[in-house]
């Protein structure tokens, strides 16, 4: 009995930590270019992987020099310029 309880719990705090990183953590954007090509890396030269339109929300994963590395989910991440996206929540954990 002991250890059900100690895994129900261990399973309460991953849930609840993911969903505090999710809310506060997290930098989001927007996509404000109608279509972008999102590549598989940080310049023109990468394959394009999937195309994403204006007015999706998705996860900033990382930034370099002048591209952003965006994830939607699962296996969806990729590159899109800097320009094609505006950012509407910065987490506290990034300093800005």
């Amino acid at each position: 009995m002991l250890i059900l309880t100690a895994a129900l719990l261990a399973v309460a705090l991953v849930v609840t930590s993911t969903r505090w990183y999710e809310e506060q953590v997290r930098d989001t954007a927007v996509v404000v270019a109608e279509e972008v090509e999102v590549r598989g890396g940080p310049a023109t030269s990468f394959p394009v992987v999937f195309r994403i339109h204006d007015g999706l929300a998705l996860a900033i994963r990382g930034e370099r020099e002048g591209w952003v590395r965006i994830g939607l989910g699962g296996d969806w991440v990729g590159w899109v310029p800097d320009g094609s996206l505006e950012r509407v929540r910065r987490g506290p954990a990034q300093g800005r």
